[in-house]
């Protein structure tokens, strides 16, 4: 079966490029396992800034699509000024020549924040769209934890002038989460990993056919198991995040403080994914009067793999604050793992996480809930061991690549089938 994956990166076509995009998230790690299988000729198709022909590398066919201008600050200013509605359609009719050139028995979008998904107008039958996040919820969310007019004051006059505002990226997504309506209005086929994603799909669309597909892991999250035997005299806490408003990192702050009042608890909170010159991290201490050692927070930046793990097996306690998620790869990582977890219940996480089970969840936004669930797991080893226990019974399970990869090419045979029907 001829497969055509549209994803937003080159996937495992990365060290072919020499592409500094980061890799190795879930769907290379589902492309690595896939590509394996000999009923499949596994083809995948991404925006790139050069003009490049196919290629094949590693037994998967590449088809890189001419997108100019993301490497200049001039064309990126000019990108934002103009939006996608210039792009949108010619973009669109090189997509549907590819695909007709193709020629695949099935087609693979991931992820409905970029245009790809518009090949359902013309390709319907047998395309089937991966949800990742879904842009209209996050829309709701932009400005959670920060007031607007606080982001108004602080955020830099260069992101202004460069059209890189929140003010002026929430148009953009208002825009985007347009097209992805319509994107969901004519789609037959998507497949979610949680409750929330299944009930927002079935919003966007009632007659849609969801189909429950798990992630990979990255391969080394599966070797390693956090195996402490008693809890540091200073609770060490583990956050990774992105530079963005809805991911919580004023909740760290908020929390941060209110155990600094606590005299009697030791603690450090390490941030992956940020420093101190982060937009985020500059408004919320400009705001708030603070500074990140003063309350404890080491902010590490990006961190590749092999480092990220050391800092998750080092740590005592996991902590998810964002406002909206579907299902984190990074608290997945978190569960596989074993360790002690403290999770917001938004979106999907409830589906990935049971409450006081595999890990405690608690109200977004909320410092003292979160705050208050620290303290109860630092206190209490046994409980957090059992908790971490069993979230790295579920995930191994969940995670499984076997049965995610059979169950993937299971759901491919069944839309294909119905294609054919169809015609």
């Amino acid at each position: 079966m001829k497969i055509l994956w549209f994803a937003n990166t080159p996937c495992g076509a990365s060290v072919y490029l020499n592409s500094s995009i980061v890799t190795g998230g879930w769907l290379e790690s589902l492309e690595k396992e896939l590509k394996k299988e000999s009923t499949i000729d596994l083809h995948v198709a991404f925006y790139w800034v050069e003009r490049l022909n196919s290629f094949t590398f590693n037994d998967v066919t590449y088809h890189p699509i001419y997108r100019p201008g993301t490497k200049s600050k001039a064309h990126k200013f000019l990108s934002r000024l103009l939006g996608f509605k210039n792009s949108d359609s010619s973009e669109v009719l090189l997509i549907n020549k590819l695909v007709r050139e193709i020629n695949p028995d099935l087609i693979h979008v991931f992820g409905s924040e970029e245009n790809f998904g518009l090949i359902v107008l013309e390709f319907q039958q047998k395309t089937i769209l991966t949800i990742q996040g879904i842009l209209n919820p996050i829309y709701n969310k932009l400005y959670a934890g920060f007031p607007k007019q606080i982001i108004n004051k602080y955020e830099p006059l260069i992101r202004k002038l460069s059209l890189n505002s929140l003010k002026y990226k929430s148009k953009s997504i208002l825009r985007k989460s347009r097209r992805e309506k319509i994107i969901y209005k004519n789609l037959l086929f998507c497949s979610g990993r949680t409750e929330w994603d299944q009930r927002v799909a079935n919003i966007l669309n009632p007659n849609i056919q969801y189909f429950r597909i798990n992630e990979i892991l990255r391969d080394s999250f599966y070797n390693k198991k956090w195996d402490k035997k008693e809890f540091n005299k200073r609770i060490s806490i583990l956050t990774i995040m992105s530079d963005t408003y809805y991911k919580g990192i004023e909740t760290i702050v908020h929390t941060a403080i209110l155990l600094k009042e606590l005299n009697t608890f030791n603690f450090s909170w390490n941030i992956v994914g940020l420093t101190k010159r982060s937009n985020t991290v500059k408004i919320v201490t400009k705001w708030l009067g603070v500074d990140s050692q003063s309350l404890n927070l080491n902010l590490y930046g990006r961190m590749d793999e092999q480092q990220i793990i050391k800092l998750m097996l080092e740590a005592d306690i996991y902590c998810q604050v964002s406002h909206i998620e579907n299902s984190p790869n990074s608290l997945c990582e978190a569960m596989i793992l074993g360790m002690p977890i403290v999770a917001t219940f938004v979106g999907g996480t409830s589906t990935m996480l049971e409450n006081n089970k595999e890990g405690i969840l608690v109200q977004e936004g909320e410092p003292y809930s979160i705050a208050g669930a620290i303290v109860e797991i630092s206190n209490n080893f046994s409980k957090a061991k059992a908790l971490g226990d069993n979230a790295r019974t579920t995930a191994a399970q969940r995670h499984s690549k076997t049965i995610i990869v059979e169950n993937t090419k299971s759901v491919y045979h069944r839309i294909h089938a119905q294609s054919l029907d169809l015609k």
